[in-house]
């Protein structure tokens, strides 16, 4: 899927619809590799590799539902975003700090 999106302002609002979506879920983890490219006058300016999965997700009645199932969770992971070290905290007391 191929798409381009001019703006004349600093933000831009993309919305892609694959034909045949598939949904992620923990049994079929698929995964959309996609591509930002910005570019000013046919020149590359930056350039972003990433990935996405498509899923529903919903607490109804006190239950978890991932695409309109009820999933049982073993835990839920909280990752902290440390600039300075990308995923390492920068020390136990940011650690302690992030997770209380």
């Amino acid at each position: 899927m191929r798409t381009t999106v001019h703006v004349n302002g600093a933000a831009a609002r993309l919305a892609l619809r694959p034909p045949h979506p598939r949904r992620w879920s923990p049994d079929a983890p698929h995964l959309y590799g996609f591509r930002f490219r910005l570019r000013h006058h046919g020149q590359l300016l930056d350039e972003v590799w990433s990935y996405a999965g498509l899923r529903d997700i919903q607490l109804r009645d006190g239950r978890f539902l991932l695409n309109g199932q009820d999933t049982f969770l073993a835990m839920v992971m909280d990752q902290g975003y440390w600039p300075d070290g990308l995923l390492a905290a920068p020390s136990d007391a940011a650690l302690r700090a992030d997770v209380e």
